[in-house]
C-alpha cells in the first residue's frame, strides 16, 4: 500500500514547522529501536534509499515506505505524531515506530541538482566545477587546478554517479559520505588536484591553483565523510586594487597614489639610481657593509641614499704561484722586498716580505704613482676598504712599521697627502705616537692630523682586519671590523692625485717580516649620479 502523498505534505510541513520552533536542533524520526530494526524507505522511479535516523527535510516528491521486521515489509496505509511519538498503521493495525528525538548537530547539506556536460560518468566523490548550464539548470564537469579555467568555479562533490548527459545531486556544502578515504587522516585539509575530479590533501604550489575542497570528518577506506566547502583561490591581478596591464618578464608591482592600485611597471635605471638605494639604505638602516651611519657620519647616509651608489674599480689581490702577485693591471711594486701569492683555506692573498735586512721594504701601489689610475678628493665620498694581516708584530727587537692608505706617494715615514691607517709601535712615521694600536691619520700638503676623536684598537697578531676609510675633501671616517674609532675634520687631502697604497718597512733586524693582504677596493659615491 501507498503512503497518501497529500498526507505526506502535511506531515513533512509539521515536522519542519516542529524543527523551527524547536530551536537549532533538528527533529528526526524516528529513533530506531535496534530490538525491531524499524528502517524507513523513500522510494522514487524505483530507485531505493534507506535511511536510519532519517530526516523530515530529505523528503522529495516519492514514496515512503516502512519496513518492520515484526508487522512485516511494504507501504503503510499512514503514518502519524503522537505527542513525542511517531506512530503508523497498516491493515488496520496501529504500530508504534519510536520516539521523535532532537538532534544536537545543526548541519545543513547545500545541494545543487546540475547536468554532467563529461562524455563520461561522473562518480560518486569527485570534484566538479561549473562549466554552463542544460535543460534549465547548471551544467558540471570534472574540476582540476591546472589552470582558472577548470578551477576558479569549483562548485562540490557529487553525492552519487551521474552518468554522461545525465542530471544528478552534488553537495556544495556540508556532508558527503560513502567515500573511500582509507589514504587519509581525519581532520586533514582537502585541496583540488591536478588529476580531473580529485582531491589531495597536499597543497598546491604555483602554477597550480589553491582550491580549497572540504575536510575529512571520517577516515574510513569505504565510508569515509567529508564536510565539503569550496573555497577558489585567487590569482594576483584579480585582487581589487591590483591592475595589470600586459605584464613583461623584470616587471615590478608599483602602487600609484593618485589611483589607489598596483600596478606592473617597467623599472629604469634612473629609478634604480634614485630610488632603490633610498629603499635598501633605509632597509638596512642606513648602513653599508654591517656599519650603521650614526651620528656625525649621518650626512653620508643621507647623500648616499639621494644619489645611488656606483662602484668604480676594485683590485682584488689576487693570488699565483708566480712571481707576479696578481694586483689589478697598473698596479707596481718598489723597494728591495719582494711580493708573493699564497692561498690558505678558502683565502687567497699576496704576501710582502722586507727580505733579510734591517731596512727592507716591500710596498705595492694600486695604479702606480704617476702611471694610470688617480683619484682626486672632491665632494664625493670615496670608500678605501682593504683586508690585512700582520703574521708577527714589532717585538722591539725585529722592527718594523705597515702603512696602507690612500696615498699621493709610495709611503715613507714623512707622508704628505693622503687618509690611512699606520701601525708604528715605535713612532717613526712623522706625526705619529709609539703605539700598539691601529693608528689614522689625514695629511693634505704635508700638514699631518693624527688619531682625530679617536677611540684605540689594537693590532693584533696573525689576525685578520677589515680596515675601512670613506672620506670627502672635508671628513674621513675610519673603521676597524665595521666599528668607527676615529672621525677626522682636519688636513683631508685636497686636490692632490692620490691612489690606494700598502707597505711595510723595516727599521732594525735583519731577519724578514710580513705582511699580507686580501684585498683592497676603492668605491666611489658621485654626487651626481652617472
Amino acid at each position: 500500500m501507498k503512503i497518501n502523498f497529500d498526507f505526506m505534505k502535511y506531515l513533512i510541513a509539521f515536522v519542519l514547522i516542529f524543527s523551527f520552533f524547536s530551536g537549532s536542533a533538528q527533529n528526526r524520526f524516528p529513533s530506531v529501536d535496534s530490538a525491531k530494526n524499524y528502517v524507513l524507505r523513500y522510494v522514487k522511479n524505483s530507485a531505493v534509499e534507506t535511511f536510519t535516523n532519517w530526516r523530515a527535510q530529505n523528503v522529495a516528491y516519492g514514496t515512503l515506505e516502512l519496513l518492520d521486521s515484526l508487522a512485516g515489509a511494504g507501504a503503510v496505509d499512514s503514518i502519524w505524531k503522537s505527542g513525542d511519538t511517531l506512530k503508523y498503521s497498516k491493515s488496520g493495525v496501529n504500530y508504534t515506530i519510536g520516539t521523535i528525538s532532537a538532534a544536537s548537530d545543526t548541519a545543513t547539506v547545500v545541494k545543487a541538482y546540475v547536468t554532467n556536460a563529461e562524455a563520461v560518468t561522473i562518480t560518486k566523490g569527485q570534484v566538479v566545477y561549473i562549466f554552463g548550464a542544460s535543460g534549465d539548470r547548471a551544467s558540471v564537469k570534472l574540476a582540476k587546478n591546472t589552470s582558472d579555467t577548470f578551477s576558479s568555479k569549483t562548485l562540490g562533490i557529487v553525492r552519487a554517479d551521474i552518468a554522461a548527459g545525465q542530471a544528478g545531486w552534488i553537495t556544495t556544502q556540508g556532508q558527503v559520505g560513502g567515500i573511500n578515504l582509507g589514504a587519509y587522516t581525519a581532520g586533514d585539509v582537502l585541496w583540488l588536484d591536478s588529476v580531473p575530479g580529485a582531491f589531495t590533501n597536499v597543497r598546491p604550489q604555483a602554477p597550480y591553483h589553491g582550491v580549497f575542497v572540504g575536510v575529512v570528518e571520517r577516515a574510513n577506506a569505504g565510508n569515509g565523510l567529508i564536510y565539503v566547502k569550496p573555497q577558489n583561490g585567487v590569482e594576483l591581478e584579480e585582487l581589487h586594487d591590483v591592475q595589470l596591464t600586459s605584464p613583461t618578464n623584470k616587471q615590478v608591482l608599483a602602487y600609484t597614489s593618485s589611483t589607489g592600485i598596483w600596478e606592473n611597471k617597467t623599472i629604469d635605471s634612473s629609478y634604480f639610481n634614485n630610488q632603490f638605494a633610498t629603499q635598501v639604505r633605509a632597509a638596512q638602516n642606513n648602513t653599508i657593509g654591517g656599519v650603521a651611519w650614526t651620528g656625525a657620519d649621518s650626512s653620508l647616509a643621507s647623500n648616499w641614499a639621494v644619489n645611488g651608489f656606483h662602484e668604480v674599480d676594485e683590485t682584488m689581490m689576487r693570488a699565483s704561484v708566480a712571481s707576479n702577485p696578481g694586483l689589478f693591471q697598473g698596479s707596481k711594486y718598489t723597494g728591495t722586498g719582494s711580493w708573493q701569492g699564497a692561498v690558505e683555506s678558502d683565502v687567497n692573498y699576496i704576501q710582502g716580505s722586507t727580505a733579510t735586512t734591517a731596512t727592507g721594504v716591500a710596498s705595492a701601489i694600486y695604479g702606480g704613482i704617476g702611471i694610470n689610475v688617480l683619484y682626486v678628493p672632491s665632494s664625493n665620498w670615496f670608500i678605501y676598504t682593504t683586508r690585512v694581516r700582520i703574521p708577527t708584530l714589532n717585538d722591539g727587537t725585529q722592527k718594523f712599521y705597515v702603512n696602507m692608505g690612500v696615498l699621493a706617494a709610495t709611503p715613507a715615514a714623512a707622508i704628505s697627502e693622503g687618509v690611512g691607517f699606520l701601525y708604528d709601535l715605535d713612532g717613526i712615521t712623522t706625526g705619529s705616537s709609539a703605539s700598539a694600536n691601529w693608528q689614522t691619520y689625514s695629511v693634505n700638503a704635508s700638514t699631518r692630523t693624527f688619531n682625530q676623536n679617536y677611540t684605540g684598537v689594537a693590532v693584533a697578531a696573525n689576525t685578520w682586519v677589515k680596515l675601512k676609510v670613506i672620506f670627502n675633501s672635508s671628513t674621513a671616517y675610519y673603521y676597524v671590523d665595521n666599528v668607527l674609532i676615529a672621525t677626522h675634520t682636519s688636513n683631508i687631502p685636497a686636490g692632490d692625485n692620490i691612489a690606494p697604497c700598502h707597505a711595510i718597512i723595516k727599521t732594525a733586524g735583519i731577519v724578514a717580516r710580513t705582511y699580507q693582504i686580501d684585498y683592497s677596493t676603492i668605491d666611489i659615491k658621485y654626487s651626481t649620479p652617472r
